[in-house]
């Protein structure tokens, strides 16, 4: 694996980073955390740096822990939502074999029904 190092400034306090993402992207989310911080602490006067960060921490492991919950959520929906396409897959599948035996009976008595009616003609 290849680190990138990256230098990024949140709240006026520089951070040095050794990471597998990229510069970029690093330097975007030191971004919006620091204006989560600012913005909470403008807001709330009198937080100091250290609880601000704390409680911006929590609140975005919440977001975080939410949003994980939400995926489960919908990959369990999908999951249902295959087992029901699969079984309904099954059902049409079933249904067409009754449809052509249906028809093949319908034939058969067709047949049926000529032979007697030229019986009755003779």
């Amino acid at each position: 694996m290849e680190y990138n190092k990256v230098r990024i400034t949140v709240c006026g306090k520089e951070f040095a980073l050794q990471t597998e993402e990229s510069a970029g992207y690093m330097k975007e989310l030191a971004k919006i955390l620091d204006t989560k911080i600012k913005d909470f602490m403008a807001k709330n006067n009198g937080v100091d740096l250290t609880s601000a960060a704390i409680l911006v921490g929590l609140g975005v492991l919440d977001d975080s822990f939410k949003t994980n919950s939400d995926i489960d959520n919908i990959r369990a929906q999908i999951t249902g939502y295959a087992a029901e396409t699969a079984q309904a897959k099954d059902k049409i599948d079933e249904l067409q074999e009754v449809i052509e035996s249906l028809k093949r009976e319908k034939e058969n008595l067709q047949r049926d029904l000529e032979l007697h009616a030229l019986r009755d003609k003779l």
